[in-house]
């Protein structure tokens, strides 16, 4: 299973998608089709939003939103172990690299921060991986570590 997705904006990494959504035909555009966006993050172009498919049937659409879903899933899964529920507390790593609190949300920086591995259930475990984060963001760690 290739690690890439095609869209209307070129192709995608399947583990910069946060949000899939399919979107209804526009009742006043009678061409107008069922379509499935993905919203993407990365550090480089931030939030964009790609058009993956279109279709005219709505069995269609759902088929293949389906089958879309379940890649980006087992792609975030190898990635990420940890997800937190909505409303409960997690932690990240900030690009200063201070540990900070948080209350999940289901928003698209959540979502940012899960992709990324920057989301953590303890606060000793974010501490844990702040020059990895880091490293991630392309930032040198200038943060002074302490045990917890």
């Amino acid at each position: 299973m290739s690690e890439f997705i095609s869209g209307n904006a070129g192709i995608i990494k399947k583990e910069d998608i946060v949000f899939l959504e399919i979107l209804e035909p526009n009742p006043f555009f009678l061409k107008d089709e069922y379509k499935i966006y993905a919203t993407t993050y990365t550090l480089d172009k931030g939030e964009r939003k790609v058009l993956l498919e279109s279709r005219k049937k709505y069995k269609e659409i759902e088929k293949e939103f389906n089958r879309i879903k379940k890649e980006v899933e087992n792609t975030v899964k190898k990635k990420i172990c940890w997800k937190p529920k909505e409303q409960e507390t997690y932690y990240y790593v900030g690009i200063s690299g201070d540990v900070i609190e948080d209350k999940w949300d289901e928003t698209t920086t959540d979502y940012a921060f899960f992709i990324t591995g920057n989301c953590f259930k303890t606060k000793g475990k974010a501490t844990k991986h702040i020059t990895e984060i880091l490293n991630i963001y392309g930032v040198k760690n200038n943060a002074k570590q302490t045990k917890i």
